[in-house]
């Protein structure tokens, strides 16, 4: 009995730490789009252009697994796609910061 409840609590502990592949490719999907939006952004004289990329990229993401749970049948929506959005949306304008830093200190 001992071996089949350990197994059983094993067996889930395992599934929250497996990262799927696409949530990988949501990461780094989202931290490219949050680079380029940033980069669009710095030519229009807006202040916070890290903070408008990131807000823009979450709503995009937000708005695209709504847009799965309504119209679609062969695909879900996921909270934990959104979840890997917000980390590489964090991701990129951490990488934002830094471009940013480093273009002054070249100029």
């Amino acid at each position: 009995m001992v071996r089949v409840l350990k197994y059983i609590l094993m067996s889930k502990c395992k599934k929250v730490f497996v990262v799927d592949d696409d949530k990988i490719y949501h990461f780094i999907a989202y931290a490219i789009l949050t680079f380029l939006l940033y980069y669009y952004f710095i030519n229009i004289p807006i202040k916070r252009s890290i903070v408008l990329a990131a807000f823009t990229a979450i709503a995009y993401g937000i708005f695209m697994e709504f847009l799965q749970y309504l119209l679609t049948n062969t695909r879900t929506a996921d909270i934990y796609d959104v979840r890997a959005d917000v980390f590489g949306i964090i991701f990129g304008a951490i990488i934002c910061i830094i471009y940013k830093k480093v273009k002054v200190k070249i100029n």
